[in-house]
């Protein structure tokens, strides 16, 4: 926003909004970290090779690559194939929210996007609410993958890689 010639008027200054795009971010990163940990995990990394193999995904790579090695390990059919394919939709959305609010332009009365599809802008995160929200799908994500990693799949991969050098 401009005011008078030659300065450039400051938005309103709003803790509460800088708050919850913080926390999004954080809990965002923290979504990240776990799927990063169930890939190594599946793969069974050693803290060496952690960063080597994981850092070089984006997001949404590590959540397709993660979500297709899962994939590999299942029969067609099995309830932990819907189970996994809904877990990685869901972060995708989360992931298309931090888009968004980090990549959009923001002004009092929330963020405006510009998706690379439609090339139409949109405006997104009009109340605090709708941050706070996604913020708490991303903890749910984050949950959800921490399922995962306690759960059958690192088992699996485990056990067919023994079973495979074994024979």
């Amino acid at each position: 926003m401009k005011g008078p010639k030659g300065e450039i008027k400051e938005f309103l200054d709003d803790p509460v909004l800088y708050q919850a795009i913080g926390k999004f971010v954080y809990q965002f990163s923290q979504l990240e970290f776990a799927i990063r940990h169930l890939l190594s995990d599946l793969l069974e990394l050693t803290p060496d090779q952690f960063h080597i193999v994981t850092a070089s995904y984006d997001f949404a790579a590590l959540c397709r690559v993660t979500s297709a090695f899962i994939h590999t390990l299942l029969e067609p059919g099995e309830p932990t194939e819907t189970e996994v394919t809904q877990v990685f939709n869901r972060c995708f959305r989360v992931n298309d929210a931090r888009v968004r609010l980090v990549h959009g332009t923001w002004d009092d009365e929330g963020a405006s996007h510009v998706s690379r599809t439609s090339l139409k802008a949109v405006a997104y995160f009009g109340k605090v609410q709708d941050i706070t929200d996604m913020t708490e799908e991303a903890k749910m994500c984050m949950n959800l993958v921490v399922k995962l990693i306690d759960g059958d799949v690192v088992d699996w991969a485990r056990n067919i890689r023994s079973h495979l050098r074994g024979a």
